[in-house]
């Protein structure tokens, strides 16, 4: 992704707009879902690296948990069957 630095660190400063803006892409692409790996910091004992989003962020953008393969790291799918590419 190539955007003016500005533009760069209000996205990374906003993961809900980054989140938004991947669905809305996947969307556009025919992709059926995007799958997730977030940390639950809600979890006792979850990472603090959470480098690959929280579980709050995820939720607010439409995606479920469909499974756990351990307390802290679920596994959330946002399906985009019957969803127009517009839509947000």
């Amino acid at each position: 992704m190539n955007q003016r630095p500005v533009a760069r660190a209000t996205a990374l400063a906003d993961p809900s707009a980054q989140l938004r803006a991947a669905v809305k892409a996947a969307k556009k692409a025919g992709a059926p879902a995007l799958e997730a790996y977030p940390v639950d910091t809600a979890q006792p004992g979850s990472t603090r690296n959470i480098f690959t989003g929280a579980v709050p962020a995820f939720k607010r953008a439409g995606f479920k948990t469909v499974a756990r393969r351990t307390p802290s790291r679920p596994i959330m799918r946002h399906n985009l069957e019957g969803i127009a590419a517009d839509e947000p």
